[in-house]
């Protein structure tokens, strides 16, 4: 991997496309390589609106994760994050409240690699090795248990993935086992999504 840039992790291939760094060239991100960028290419001649969709996914995410904050949530848990670049999770929250936490949860290992490099020195986000269809792992993993207080009220985003999995059956049924852990509460006001 001579000329990669010196931010890339080690044991990361920067010639095979990978779907977390062609999401990050979709986005317009800086996370991805020349491989991912052809990927990417050869997308948006599939579907000329790629780029506007991933754009609005992230504009969404970033509005939920502000309202949340915004609405007193401090603690934020995201599974299926791919690499947490262009106005994710973190950002967003951090930018309403420094102290908010994150913890992003994924099983890509050039995604963790990638998130890994960018969270180095934020002490209140993680990013952890865990799958969608194992939700036990996420909520047992020690940064969750060390960020997230399910006492307290919780953001947790799962989007998107479900079309990565091959073997997924009812993502929806393990969306509930991590909800119910988590205290019931109500938003003060209606989520506004459409701004």
């Amino acid at each position: 991997m001579a000329g990669d840039p010196s931010w890339v992790p080690p044991g990361v291939d920067t010639q095979r496309a990978n779907v977390a760094r062609v999401y990050d060239y979709l986005l317009g991100g800086s996370h991805n390589f020349l491989a991912d960028q052809d990927a990417g290419r050869m997308i948006t001649v599939v579907e000329p609106n790629a780029r506007a969709i991933g754009r609005a996914n992230r504009a969404f995410l970033g509005r939920a994760a502000r309202f949340l904050a915004t609405a007193g949530i401090r603690q934020f848990l995201d599974i299926g994050s791919g690499i947490p670049t262009q106005g994710n999770v973190h950002e967003a929250a951090q930018q309403a409240d420094p102290g908010a936490r994150v913890v992003y949860a994924d099983v890509d290992p050039v995604a963790i690699a990638h998130s890994q490099a960018i969270l180095a020195g934020n002490e209140n986000a993680a990013i952890i090795d865990a799958d969608l269809r194992d939700p036990q792992k996420i909520l047992a993993h020690q940064d969750t248990r060390r960020l997230i207080d399910f006492g307290q009220p919780a953001g947790a985003a799962a989007r998107r993935r479900p079309a990565f999995h091959r073997r997924c059956r009812g993502p929806l049924a393990h969306r509930g086992h991590a909800a119910r852990r988590a205290r019931p509460w109500q938003l003060p006001r209606p989520v506004p999504w459409h701004r």
